[in-house]
């Protein structure tokens, strides 16, 4: 169990709220006339106001704007920031994205450097918080290329702690890691202690998740002793907290025990009622798996005790309720323990409701900011389109007058000139009139009738010959594609080749079109069986294509130059697939490429040696699901800071591992009632069921919930799965 609370990585924008005197502050903005001057007075104010009455805070830094002038920019800039923070803490995300919005508007116009990469990293953040995470990693990578991290150290380290936040959220182990070690190196060079502390908690936390308990215990214990250092006994409680909870996991729980009691004294003494509650739950515990029932009852009171002045505190309380009723269980008292357990399934009914609402507040939250940014764009093309609107209608509006005039004249002219001729020849004019009249209507309908019956005889002649021209058209193309599907069938390995690298395995593999940009590659070299599934940019031909190519690069590298490490195979067929499409159009060259996987399972020893770009590789295990790391950038694709490298880690495999390689098409696939996608959720849960039984039979399985779950929709896309057993 998991339930002592972490801190999290950084303060998210500027330190603010110092406490000042107000009525002073007041009294000179009263009494001075240089607006200047108010602008700094009102910020002083906005400033004192921050933490006690935000609502007072948002007018100062709104008054502040309103008498600043134009060399005080940064003031500007700084009270739109702190106004978004204010936001932030309301969960007003709209309004904190325009004042950030405002504040990058005003920096490009004055090209500050350090403030433009600041108001990125703050925009980064705020996309990261409201789950847009393109837009978050635009942004820091904006920041990233505005900063001189040599000169601004410390917003280096919050822009490389944020990102390892992303990372983090995204559970890329690696490269969250990399980032906080960055953090915590520029930290340094700033003097930044508490930023350092944060970091190495945080790598704690990755390596917790990791089950790297040594290393996590390290990393708790030197922020314990850096926050000793500067007398932080919150801080301190929560370092021991979370290195109890630690050793609980490792079931060492006379360990567990002493940091737990150490870290309750100082939640205690800093009146820290939360971390008090999820202090007394984790110790009730491990009293309960103890079973020393009586002991776990005494502590678990305390917290239902504190909880009474925590009414709304509902994930705190359905841990407590949860723990009673558990304990009570366990006692024999029957009647305690279903008295507990139906609050616990009523609050628990309630906190499902309210994550529920929280999810659509939060998509509503992220179309309100996406829809806020099309209007911008919209208003801004409107603008452009009217001022085009304005000079050409001036332009037309001459040249009409022209016309109108010129047609006036000639009209009189023709009217004067057909009033003296009907004058003197009426009569004449009538008769002639009609029977001119009578035959150019019959000879128009006449012509009319032939030009008709041509025109439908040259469109059916038309019709007949297009018809014709596309039907053989499409029966060259099918025959292509056809004959392609068979150059990429003799490309893949056939079933005798399968049989030998994965005799108790089993592919399955549903292309979208008659040709597929999903591939597999096989191979026994030097006693290794090396398994590859890969998932190239694209479908049909042009994934094909691609197809093709990285089969003949794989060939290349690992039978002919006997290359078996899998990160080394990867990183150079990135480098082979860069080169090869060096020559594409620019706006062309990010968007091709593959993701891949490679395995290389050691015959004799069962160590499997494999790299990831991408791709899912999970292994089942005696009734457990693990998922391999896997580097989250594809091959023809670097990622924006560092060159491609990918990493080569290697796992010890057991007699009797079901190892399962898959390309995201099955997971993808949207259907059932709702439809949506299948997700890797509902996959391993499948796996659970089906690890067990032949290859055989766990194809027919896979086969089968795909086609239930799809049921009338359109595939999306490609699907292959390999999956074998060691």
């Amino acid at each position: 169990m998991n339930r002592i609370l972490l801190f999290g990585f950084l303060v998210l924008f500027s330190f603010c709220g110092y406490p000042q005197n107000t009525d002073s502050l007041k009294t000179l903005l009263k009494t001075n006339t240089n607006d200047s001057i108010k602008a700094s007075l009102c910020f002083q104010l906005a400033d004192a106001y921050y933490y006690t009455e935000p609502d007072s805070s948002i007018f100062y830094y709104g008054e502040c704007k309103l008498y600043s002038s134009s060399n005080q920019v940064r003031l500007v800039v700084k009270a739109l920031s702190n106004l978004a923070s204010i936001y932030l803490n309301q969960s007003e995300y709209s309004k904190a994205q325009d004042c950030f919005l405002e504040c990058l508007s005003i920096v490009e116009r004055e090209k500050d450097s350090l403030l433009l990469a600041t108001t990125h990293n703050n925009l980064g953040n705020l996309y990261l918080q409201i789950e847009l995470n393109d837009k978050a990693i635009y942004h820091f990578k904006e920041a990233n290329k505005f900063l001189n991290i040599h000169k601004n150290p410390n917003e280096a380290g919050k822009l490389y702690g944020r990102i390892g936040n992303f990372y983090l959220q995204q559970e890329y182990y690696n490269d969250a890691e990399n980032y906080y070690k960055l953090a915590i190196e520029f930290f340094d060079k700033a003097n930044n202690l508490k930023g350092i502390i944060i970091a190495t908690q945080n790598l704690g936390v990755i390596e917790k998740r990791r089950k790297n308990y040594s290393k996590a215990i390290e990393y708790y214990q030197k922020s314990l002793a850096s926050y000793e250092s500067i007398g932080f006994e919150i801080g301190v409680g929560q370092c021991l907290a979370n290195i109890g909870n630690i050793f609980t996991e490792k079931k060492e729980y006379d360990k567990a025990l002493i940091n737990l009691f150490d870290a309750l004294k100082l939640f205690k003494k800093a009146r820290q009622v939360n971390d008090e509650i999820l202090c007394y739950s984790e110790i009730a515990e491990i009293y309960k798996i103890q079973k020393d029932y009586s002991k776990a009852l005494a502590i678990i009171s305390q917290a239902e005790l504190l909880l009474s002045n925590l009414p709304e505190n509902n994930g705190l309380r359905i841990n407590v309720l949860e723990q009673l009723h558990s304990i009570y269980k366990g006692t024999g008292n029957t009647e305690m323990a279903y008295s507990y357990l139906l609050d616990y399934s009523r609050l628990n009914d309630s906190i499902y409701k309210s994550k529920i609402n929280n999810k659509i507040q939060s998509l509503r939250i992220q179309f309100e900011v996406e829809q806020k940014d099309k209007d911008l764009k919209f208003l801004s093309l409107e603008n452009e389109l009217k001022d085009a609107q304005i000079k050409r209608k001036s332009i037309f509006q001459i040249f009409y007058l022209i016309v109108i005039g010129l047609s006036a004249l000639v009209i009189l002219s023709l009217f004067y000139l057909f009033i003296s001729k009907k004058r003197a020849n009426q009569e004449l004019v009538l008769k002639n009139n009609e029977i001119s009249q009578q035959k150019e209507e019959i000879e128009a309908q006449r012509e009319e009738i032939e030009a008709q019956r041509d025109d439908l005889e040259i469109q059916r002649s038309l019709a007949v010959q297009q018809r014709d021209e596309i039907t053989r058209q499409k029966k060259n193309i099918t025959d292509s594609i056809l004959y392609a599907k068979h150059i990429q069938t003799a490309l893949l390995p056939n079933s005798h080749e399968v049989d030998e690298v994965i005799p108790n395995g089993f592919i399955f593999f549903k292309p979208l079109d008659i040709v597929s940009g999903d591939f597999y590659w096989m191979n026994n070299i030097n006693g290794k069986r090396i398994i590859s599934v890969a998932d190239c940019t694209g479908h049909g031909v042009p994934g094909a294509f691609m197809s093709v190519m990285g089969i003949n690069f794989l060939n290349s590298l690992i039978i002919e130059q006997e290359k078996i490490d899998a990160g080394l195979v990867l990183t150079d067929l990135n480098e082979y697939v860069i080169k090869a499409l060096s020559h594409a159009d620019s706006h062309l060259q990010d968007k091709d490429g593959m993701d891949i996987s490679i395995c290389c399972i050691d015959s004799s020893t069962l160590a499997m040696n494999y790299a990831c770009a991408k791709i899912k590789v999970i292994v089942f295990r005696k009734g457990e699901i693990i998922q391999l790391d896997s580097d989250c950038f594809s091959i023809g694709k670097t990622p924006f800071f560092d060159k491609a490298e990918f990493t080569s880690r290697t796992i010890q495999l057991q007699k009797g591992d079901m190892i399962y390689m898959m390309t995201d098409g099955y997971t993808d696939q949207f259907g059932g009632s709702e439809r949506t996608k299948f997700l890797t959720s509902r996959f391993k849960n499948m796996i659970l069921d089906i690890a067990p039984l032949d290859a055989k039979d766990q194809l027919g399985v896979i086969e089968k919930t795909i086609a239930d779950w799809q049921g009338d929709n359109s595939q999306i896309d490609d699907m292959l799965v390999v999956g074998f057993r060691v």
